[in-house]
C-alpha cells in the first residue's frame, strides 16, 4: 500500500506544482500608453555638466522626444522654440543604444543617426523622468518627464 500512495502523490504533486508555477504569470504594469512607443518632454538642456547654473528651461510639450522601440525610430516635435545647439532638430530619425566607456548598470548610450548624445539613464523611468547626459565627457545633461 505505501508504494501504492508514493506513485500516485508524487506525479499528483509534479502537476500541481506545474500548474502553481505557470499561472502565476504575470504582465508587468507599465506608465507608457502602449508597448513599443513612449514620448517625453523635454524640459531642462544644460549644456554642460560643469555649470548647472546654465541651463535652458522649456515647458512641456514643447519639445516631444517620442521613441519608438520596435523600430528603434525617434520623432522630434518642436514647438516655436529656436534650434538648440548640440541636438537635432524637428524630424524623425533612427537611433541605436550602444555599448560605451560611459555606461553604467542598464544605462546604455544613445546614438541617434549615428552621432553619440549620452548615456540614456533610465533608472527614474518609474518616476516619469529620463536623462540623455554626455557628462562623462564634459558635455550637457538633457532631463525629459513622461508625456
Amino acid at each position: 500500500m505505501k508504494n501504492t500512495l508514493s506513485s500516485v502523490y508524487i506525479p499528483f504533486m509534479f502537476i500541481a506544482m506545474f500548474l502553481v508555477f505557470t499561472s502565476c504569470e504575470e504582465e508587468l504594469p507599465t506608465n507608457r500608453q502602449n508597448d513599443n512607443e513612449d514620448s517625453w518632454s523635454l524640459v531642462k538642456y544644460q549644456q554642460s555638466a560643469f555649470f548647472p547654473d546654465q541651463f535652458q528651461a522649456f515647458d512641456k510639450d514643447q519639445i516631444v522626444w517620442a521613441f519608438d522601440v520596435d523600430n528603434q525610430s525617434l520623432e522630434i516635435k518642436i514647438e516655436e522654440v529656436d534650434k538648440i545647439e548640440n541636438l537635432p532638430t524637428a524630424g524623425t530619425y533612427q537611433y541605436e543604444l550602444k555599448d560605451h566607456a560611459c555606461n553604467y548598470g542598464d544605462n546604455q548610450y544613445i546614438e541617434i543617426e549615428g552621432r553619440g548624445y549620452g548615456v540614456m539613464i533610465t533608472d527614474n523611468i518609474a518616476n516619469d523622468s529620463l536623462i540623455i547626459t554626455n557628462e562623462c565627457l564634459d558635455g550637457h545633461i538633457i532631463l525629459f518627464i513622461r508625456q
